[in-house]
């Protein structure tokens, strides 16, 4: 259900001799379920302001930072 449509492998120059590929679209039933999903989560998270603050932050790491010793 998360994943995303496949999507055909073509090779460099390939194109330019058999045309542009089509641009697939997604299903209609797809995109109104998560329009429902992302309309759920967006509430329980806009009530908990400390997790709403949480998602707005940017992880970085710094030179001193060392991830494979990080406990999450």
């Amino acid at each position: 259900m998360f994943a995303k449509p496949a999507k055909a492998s073509t090779r460099k120059g390939q194109d330019k001799f058999f045309g542009a590929p089509e641009k697939k679209t997604l299903d209609a039933a797809f995109v109104a379920l998560q329009k429902k999903v992302d309309a759920t989560i967006a509430a329980a998270i806009n009530k908990d302001e400390m997790l709403k603050s949480y998602f707005k932050t940017r992880f970085s790491l710094s030179s001193g930072d060392r991830p494979h010793m990080m406990k999450f």
